[in-house]
């Protein structure tokens, strides 16, 4: 083997060697950014998923907002009208709730635990609202 290497002049063994540092730092680059684009991927994708649950507490929060409301227009005017606005604001609340549960996984344990108590409070909201409809 030595004597194959001992064949080419000094110019091709430079460039040999050359060719081959720069296959080798190719072949490093091409992992590099193969990486950085998986990486980027994953983040869009917890990005998105931040984004949407995001979205659907501010939803949350706004139907909370509007069974109040309803609730309180029931009780000044007595009409059922505005007690089927708040079944119907309630279950949005909880389908909101659960969309958040599909998009959390059980790393996030902080997020899950509060949209746990969401949907206890809300069963607890909807039950005693029936009653006060029963009652009224």
């Amino acid at each position: 083997m030595l004597n194959f290497w001992q064949n080419f002049s000094l110019n091709i063994k430079f460039f040999i060697i050359i060719a081959g540092l720069l296959a080798v730092l190719l072949f490093i680059l091409i992992l590099s950014l193969y990486g950085h684009r998986q990486n980027v991927a994953e983040f869009n994708s917890l990005l998105a998923k931040e984004v949407a649950i995001a979205e659907n507490a501010k939803d949350i929060d706004n139907y909370m907002l509007l069974c109040r409301r309803n609730e309180k227009t029931f009780l000044l005017q007595k009409k059922p009208d505005f007690a089927e606005q708040v079944l119907t604001n309630l279950s949005k609340l909880q389908q909101k709730s659960k969309d958040i549960s599909a998009l959390t996984n059980k790393a996030n344990a902080a997020i899950g635990q509060a949209n746990q108590e969401i949907l206890v409070a809300s069963d607890d909201y909807l039950t005693k609202f029936n009653e006060l409809v029963a009652i009224n």
